[in-house]
């Protein structure tokens, strides 16, 4: 099985890549988004949700 996992940002910092005792590769990154702001003063962003 393979998931795809589109992100769209800056990577605030070096992956960590580190591997599990069975063998399964996992990496870790933290991805930095702007978030644009409304003349209002109020902030909005737009949320998609899969179950």
């Amino acid at each position: 099985m393979t998931n795809l996992v589109i992100l769209v940002g800056r990577i605030a910092r070096d992956p960590e890549t580190r591997t599990t005792t069975g063998g399964t590769s996992i990496t870790n990154l933290s991805v930095v988004t702007d978030r644009p702001a409304r003349k209002d003063g109020k902030t909005y962003k737009d949320e998609n949700g899969y179950t």
